[in-house]
């Protein structure tokens, strides 16, 4: 029984060997077949159009209708601060001869375009429609039409260009705004100047005068001067958002729509919104000994801004009267009431002035002439009281 059961296992591995044996080589057979159909198989194409099914009379009209197709559905544009344009395709011309001449077998191959004076000129004409002449006055245009050409030799579908990728460096650091603020004491303005020349506004990011300056010695004073600059700076801008507390008496360097109080401790900071793809800079200078000015940096907008302020409500002052014996006919300015019973001797000491509730407001009017009016925020500038000194003699008393 032992030398049976022996013998059915040398049978079974002597099969399992020739089977395995078998498969290997139907195996690499097949691999062998397969490799060799697929060498067989053309793999010429143009972009994503497959030319492998065709022969090469063919290739005139698969190319025409596909290139056609794919002009009407190809989405290319370009875009600059919130301004787009969709690029006319049709402006650029298939050059079929050349783009036939140029196949070569089994490869994915190139489509070639060409561009007449006429259309290239409507092209820029269409650039400056959208994005403004200032601004396209500034465009290294070949270096344009060269990203584009090659996007369209490859056929691509969907294409996005920043505009600012085309710009001249230089326009990057125009003059946006200028701004002054006066009436601030030597001492601070030297303390400014030394630990700050510059401030970067960041694309798509949330500016925090704290944060900007957590690494400099000033005082609550020092940052509420730059945080008011840059207040009245950033008025005609696009920045939104705005977060800050005022002076409700407001200091002699400050007014309306210039008045940002900051307080490290408290967390009295001020913020605001850059809602584009482009870092602006804040540059400050020192004009003379009592003037701190401010400059704003960057891609001039093409949307113009104005700013306008609105009335909401008035607070009217109160008027106190202190008692002073110190004050009679003789002191200057005095004025006297005479009664049947007595003499009333006031001096003015303090002009009473109303406060307010001013609303600021941003009309934003882009290349086309549509305005856009946002409310940018409130302004509360806070009573004066009116104060007199008041001296009452009784007729006959002396």
């Amino acid at each position: 029984m032992r030398q049976f059961i022996k013998f059915l296992k040398q049978k079974t591995y002597l099969f399992v060997a020739i089977m395995t044996l078998i498969l290997s080589l139907i195996f690499a057979g097949g691999t062998l077949l397969f490799f060799n159909i697929q060498n067989d198989i053309d793999l010429t194409s143009l972009g994503f159009i497959y030319l492998g099914n065709y022969s090469t009379d063919e290739y005139d009209s698969v190319l025409s209708e596909n290139i056609a197709s794919w002009k009407t559905s190809s989405e290319y544009t370009i875009f600059f601060q919130e301004y787009e344009l969709e690029i006319n395709l049709t402006y650029f011309y298939f050059d079929l001869e050349q783009t036939l001449l140029s196949i070569t077998k089994n490869t994915e191959n190139v489509a070639y375009f060409s561009l007449t004076m006429e259309n290239q000129i409507a092209l820029e004409n269409d650039l400056i429609d959208q994005f403004s002449e200032t601004t396209i006055a500034q465009i290294n245009f070949d270096a344009f039409l060269l990203d584009l050409n090659q996007d369209m030799m490859n056929l691509s579908r969907i294409k996005t260009y920043d505009l600012r990728d085309y710009l001249d460096e230089y326009f990057a650091l125009s003059v946006i705004n200028e701004i002054e603020v006066t009436q601030i004491n030597e001492e601070d303005i030297n303390e400014i100047t030394q630990a700050v020349s510059s401030i970067v506004i960041f694309a798509n990011q949330r500016f925090s005068l704290l944060n900007e300056l957590l690494s400099y010695d000033l005082s609550n004073e020092q940052m509420s001067i730059i945080a008011s600059g840059i207040q009245e700076l950033t008025l005609q801008t696009n920045f939104t958002e705005f977060n800050f507390l005022e002076y409700l008496e407001m200091p002699e360097w400050a007014s309306l729509g210039k008045n940002v109080r900051i307080l490290e401790m408290n967390q009295f900071d001020f913020s605001f919104y850059n809602p584009l793809e482009e870092d602006f800079l804040i540059v400050i200078e020192q004009k003379d000994d009592l003037t701190l000015t401010f400059q704003l940096k960057g891609f001039p907008y093409i949307t113009t801004f104005t700013i306008s302020s609105e009335l909401v409500t008035v607070t009217p002052f109160h008027t106190i009267v202190l008692n002073n014996d110190l004050i009679d006919e003789f002191t200057p300015l005095v004025t006297i009431t005479e009664t049947d019973t007595e003499y009333v001797y006031s001096l003015l000491v303090q002009s009473g002035v109303n406060g307010n509730v001013t609303s600021i407001y941003r009309t934003s009017i882009n290349l086309f002439g549509e305005e856009i009016i946002s409310k940018l925020y409130d302004c509360q500038i806070a009573s004066v009281n009116e104060i007199y000194y008041e001296n009452i003699v009784l007729k006959g008393s002396d």
